[in-house]
């Protein structure tokens, strides 16, 4: 368990064996600690701090925890994530850079690159498995790097937008980009056999694109815009991507979530319902279900084999949905 406190520390807590929690490690910032986080594994800890430094802590074999390393930026730090294994960490400033760091054999931590931009890096995220790394900058571009030879990372592709630019995620393989933007756009790049980049579709919405998100399989990808629409899109057997379904909400879509298997989509919105829709054999997506609350719904998930869902609204309620009725349900005193 991590706690973070206004005097600028973060203290590290582990179960002991009499199942109490015993403080591992205190460690210090000189200004206030914005966020904390822990690789996948758990083995490791990130802290980004108004001192514009990062920390990465790690846990030892006998399960004491010590400081790694300090990253040092000139500027304010947007963010710092480790790769999915944990064997690198990213971070991203306004001064414009972004910087690499990878795990040395001993435990140590070097920093592999700096990437230089024009204007601030607001994100850098890896791949899923860490071979690609694409960095998003106020200058409206998002750039995409892959890993080479020597732990060298080289800059692959420039994707361009006419405004800011609000999320970008690489495919669950890392074969295919997706980035959405304030232009009212959202595009699809694709990676080739050679190692480049290519763009493969741009989506056109009528107002700002919040996000846009790949099924786990990568077959399918949905945007979510500020018209309150959601566009499905589909990967065809040439690698082209083409659309298939505009999902239509009478206020602001909150969420979006594909089942496991890529055949499931749910939809939530500020105008109290969730849309469920389904991918027939004809590789058509039908509206199954509306559900429906008595306030904003927030989020929804769909079980590995689509059968079941679970909302959580603003009416204080948790509930779990088969074939569009409610077989359970929980009242919160507070929004889920």
């Amino acid at each position: 368990m991590i706690t973070v406190g206004d005097d600028h520390t973060l203290k590290i807590y582990a179960l002991g064996e009499d199942g109490t929690l015993e403080e591992k490690l205190t460690i210090s910032h000189n200004d206030r600690i914005k966020s904390a986080r822990f690789s996948d594994d758990g083995s490791k800890v990130v802290t980004i701090s108004d001192d514009h430094s990062v920390k990465i802590l790690g846990q030892e074999v006998d399960g004491s925890w010590k400081e790694k390393t300090t990253i040092f930026h000139s500027g304010n730090i947007r963010s710092a994530e480790f790769s999915p294994d944990g064997s690198h960490l990213v971070t991203a400033s306004d001064d414009h850079t972004a910087k690499i760091y990878g795990q040395n054999v001993d435990g140590s931590w070097e920093e592999n690159a700096t990437i230089y931009n024009k204007g601030s890096v607001n994100s850098a995220t890896f791949s899923i498995k860490g071979h690609h790394l694409v960095t998003i900058s106020n200058d409206y571009t998002a750039k995409i790097y892959d890993w080479g030879i020597n732990v060298s990372w080289k800059a692959k592709t420039i994707v361009s937008h006419n405004d800011k630019i609000n999320s970008a995620t690489f495919s669950t393989d890392g074969c295919h980009l997706a980035t959405a933007s304030d232009d009212h756009t959202a595009k699809i790049y694709g990676r080739e056999t050679d190692g480049s980049w290519v763009e493969k579709a741009t989506i056109f919405h009528k107002d700002k694109v919040r996000s846009a998100i790949f099924s786990a399989d990568g077959c399918h990808l949905v945007t979510i815009c500020d018209d309150h629409t959601a566009k499905v899109y589909d990967k065809m057997a040439d690698g082209s991507w083409v659309e298939k379904v505009t999902i239509t909400h009478k206020d602001r879509i909150s969420s979006v979530a594909f089942s496991a298997n890529g055949r499931h989509l749910v939809t939530t919105s500020d105008d109290q319902t969730a849309n469920i829709y389904e991918l027939g054999a004809d590789e058509s997506w039908t509206k199954k279900v509306t559900i429906s609350h008595n306030d904003k719904v927030i989020s929804a998930n769909i079980s590995a084999d689509g059968s079941h869902v679970v909302t959580a609204s603003d009416d204080h309620t948790n509930s779990l949905w088969q074939d569009g009725r409610r077989i359970m349900g929980k009242k919160n005193h507070h929004s889920p």
